[in-house]
């Protein structure tokens, strides 16, 4: 918890060179080879630059367009260039930098796929399908041979749980979220996303008791695809594998696109 130090003389002697109150702990820096003033430090949500061995700071993007970067475990600088950087993320992926960390893309071709919990595929291409992960929605339009970031840039998905596209028109396609028991629609393939109304007032009274509400699938009827129905599991946030052990809200049912949700539990078990 005491930010980043340097050392000049082998570790006998250790001076602070960043800390600050709201970003004490960090996941990886590194050094240019090329230039050994210019050094990057990176934590979750958070890069930072300096241009004089750690003396100064500054807060750049953590950016890359339709991607959740995650947690970036591993900085390396181009030992030629010191603009060009690389981020290794612990929940998945690869991330490259040609400004100065100021802008990123991805590096995967193919994706990792860590924990994806749901797939839909192309009534009419199976080659293409989206899938739910830990990093958020991905989309492949060649069999999986390569994947597109379709996540909202403000990490709204945090974990994307479930997935299901529209049973007759692909570009439509409906996510859930993990932790909080939202629900987003795409119209245009998931370049952009809107949420759904809210589940239940409960939903709000689950987050103050730091219970987190997944929603596990959501099925679209064929006959008339304004009905939805939508499965949630509930735990608490500190333990995700609660998730398959606590009884949850139940299943809910719109009639009217996802604006509006009704119980409809008579008859199940809690």
């Amino acid at each position: 918890y005491g930010g980043i130090f340097k050392t000049v003389n082998g570790g006998e002697r250790w001076e602070r060179v960043l800390t600050a109150p709201d970003w004490p702990v960090f996941d990886s820096v590194a050094v240019s080879r090329s230039n050994p003033n210019v050094v990057y430090a990176a934590k979750e949500e958070a890069i930072f630059k300096s241009e004089n061995q750690g003396q100064t700071w500054e807060r750049l993007g953590f950016n890359a367009l339709g991607y959740r970067m995650g947690i970036p475990i591993g900085l390396e600088v181009d030992p030629i260039n010191p603009n060009i950087v690389y981020i290794n993320s612990y929940e998945g992926g690869v991330y490259r930098s040609e400004d100065d960390g100021r802008n990123w893309q991805s590096a995967n071709k193919g994706y990792t796929g860590a924990q994806v919990s749901d797939i839909t595929l192309d009534p009419q291409d199976s080659h293409r399908f989206y899938v739910a992960a830990l990093l958020g929605v991905f989309k492949s339009l060649d069999g999986g041979a390569s994947y597109l970031g379709m996540n909202r840039n403000d990490n709204a998905f945090e974990v994307a749980r479930s997935i299901t596209a529209d049973p007759h028109d692909w570009q439509t396609v409906l996510t859930g979220n993990q932790w909080s028991g939202r629900v987003y629609r795409s119209n245009d393939g998931g370049k952009t996303w809107v949420e759904l109304g809210t589940l239940s007032p409960q939903v709000a009274g689950l987050r103050r008791l730091d219970i987190q509400l997944g929603v596990t699938s959501i099925v679209i009827s064929f006959d008339n695809t304004k009905t939805i129905y939508v499965a949630t599991v509930t735990g608490r946030e500190n333990d995700p594998s609660e998730l398959q052990q606590r009884e949850g809200l139940g299943i809910f049912k719109s009639t009217d696109g996802g604006q509006s949700w009704q119980s409809i539990n008579d008859g199940l078990p809690s």
